[in-house]
């Protein structure tokens, strides 16, 4: 017989078992963001600013001047190789990496629109009017017509192979993991190797029915969590 505690095992086996291969087969690189850096920053200017930063330090003026002028030049080489990276996502149309670029390189910040108000309470009362306007009449009537309508011998739902293998190409691969951890770059790189496996997994869990817990519960980290909330 199939219980909830299998289930949550088959999943955790299944899951655990997919990012071991990811571990094992994908390599890791762990690289350096500085806080004010553009995108335009290369190796090249970094190097030359250490070098001055060092020419600085011992007091050799001469030095400073050359890497200043040397960085003035490369900074003017880099930011128009950035320019035709920009325009090249153009013309192979990635139009949302393309204003990222765009926005990168005017120093352009999305700003979160607040709604400013003389009276919070009053604004708060026709906000409420405004989202229960529908809510006025009693529908429980309705609800249970409508439930008692419903039949519990309906046909049990079914997966094919292929609608899974295509909702897995479908998946954006800049999109965090979900409450498995699966990166979606993986799921859709391995979407043919996965669609068998995930499909009998998918009918299965239809037919119980039955969620894993894995994958409706997020699991809070320290990291996630407020400084107040830390506190208490």
């Amino acid at each position: 017989m199939f219980s909830a505690g299998r289930g949550d095992e088959l999943a955790d086996t299944i899951t655990s078992y997919l990012q071991f291969c990811e571990d094992s087969a994908i390599t890791t690189k762990e690289t350096k963001v500085y806080a004010n850096s553009k995108p335009w920053i290369n190796r090249e200017l970094r190097q030359c600013l250490r070098e001055k930063k060092e020419a600085f330090a011992v007091g050799d003026m001469n030095t400073v001047r050359e890497k200043t002028k040397l960085f003035r030049t490369n900074s003017v080489k880099a930011r128009a190789e950035y320019k035709d990276k920009v325009e090249a996502k153009f013309r192979i149309v990635k139009a949302k990496e393309a204003w990222q670029g765009l926005n990168n390189m005017m120093g352009r910040t999305t700003k979160s629109q607040y709604i400013k108000s003389d009276n919070p309470k009053e604004l708060s009362e026709e906000l409420n009017r405004f989202y229960a306007r529908f809510d006025v009449g009693d529908s429980s009537s309705e609800c249970e017509n409508i439930c008692s309508k419903l039949t519990t011998d309906a046909a049990p739902l079914e997966v094919g192979e292929q609608e899974v293998e295509r909702c897995l190409r479908r998946l954006k691969p800049n999109k965090a993991p979900g409450p498995d951890g699966l990166r979606g770059s993986v799921l859709k790189t391995c979407s043919q190797q996965l669609a068998p496996m995930l499909t009998q997994l998918f009918s299965l869990f239809l037919n119980i029915p039955f969620v894993p817990r894995m994958q409706a519960v997020v699991q809070k980290t320290v990291a996630g969590l407020r400084t107040m909330s830390l506190a208490k």
